[in-house]
């Protein structure tokens, strides 16, 4: 099999999980989805900052606290996270005291930071598909408005990624940012930019108009999608200062022809809480 015929493959496989996990009514598609993102992403985000590398055992425990914490969140079992979080921060605290004594002060900020990287945006994707928001209604039966902004978000990434890869390998001359991401241009951030608000646009109004998605209204849904395509640049650019940092291309290699997890949700972990915390303000 080619490389394109198995990148194309499993990106539409990728997709279609992306989009049931949102999408279907049943929640256990959502938590074994988001469940394998969160752990995998923890895993390979620790192989990157060389954080627990040589221990196995805690490099395994992070990661299922980011699942812990997903499945909490979405099953609106609040109470659990002021009891996991202290304990869990504790434990972080004294297992970095039995490490190599001249990496104590890094790993344990690392550690730290791999929760607020991978951990936090996913628990707002899981509150999103809850139904949990402090800026829209639920709407009975159907897609809930937080699921409508999930769905559109997603959409609006990939959009942002086509438009960026066509308009960039078409007229792209100026770099974007050469140092992390030599193949990035404006020309190409520009037109990832106008699918990104275009799409955005279309689907708010169109494809859900019975939830009212932004309040219906046209300066909210664009600036949404120019949040959309400014935060999956930036998170597909610090993902890119990880790698480059740790010299290595992909972050792993579990998706074949598309490398590994972070590879493809570094978008999405700065979308979510831009987009999020942009709508808190403004609905």
């Amino acid at each position: 099999m080619s490389e394109l015929a198995k990148r194309t493959i499993f990106g539409l496989l990728y997709v279609g999980l992306m989009l049931a996990a949102v999408i279907l009514p049943q929640p256990y598609v959502f938590l074994a989805v988001f469940s394998f993102l969160a752990f995998m992403g923890m895993w390979e985000y620790q192989a990157l900052v060389d954080v627990n590398t040589k221990y196995p055992l805690r490099r395994i425990f992070d990661a299922l606290i980011a699942v812990l914490m997903l499945c909490a969140i979405h099953e609106l079992r609040l109470e659990v996270v002021p009891t996991i979080l202290p304990i869990y921060i504790g434990y972080v605290f004294v297992s970095s005291m039995y490490g190599e004594r001249s990496a104590q002060p890094s790993e344990l900020a690392k550690r730290l930071m791999g929760h607020l990287y991978i951990t936090l945006p996913l628990s707002i994707a899981a509150f999103c598909h809850a139904g949990v928001s402090i800026f829209g209604s639920l709407l009975e039966g159907g897609i809930s408005t937080t699921q409508g902004i999930l769905l559109v978000a997603l959409i609006g990434i990939w959009c942002n990624d086509t438009g960026a890869f066509i308009f960039g390998s078409q007229f792209g001359k100026r770099r974007l940012f050469p140092s992390l991401s030599p193949k990035k241009s404006w020309e190409g951030f520009w037109g990832g930019m106008l699918l990104s608000m275009l799409s955005t646009y279309l689907l708010s109004l169109y494809a859900f108009p019975q939830v009212n998605l932004f309040g219906g209204k046209p300066v909210v849904i664009l600036a949404v999608g120019a949040i959309i395509s400014i935060f999956a640049t930036w998170g597909d650019l610090f993902e890119s200062m990880l790698k480059r940092q740790a010299g290595v291309k992909d972050s792993g290699a579990v998706i074949p022809g598309h490398g590994g997890v972070l590879d493809r949700i570094d978008s999405i972990l700065f979308v979510l809480p831009a987009v999020y915390y942009f709508l808190s303000v403004v609905l």
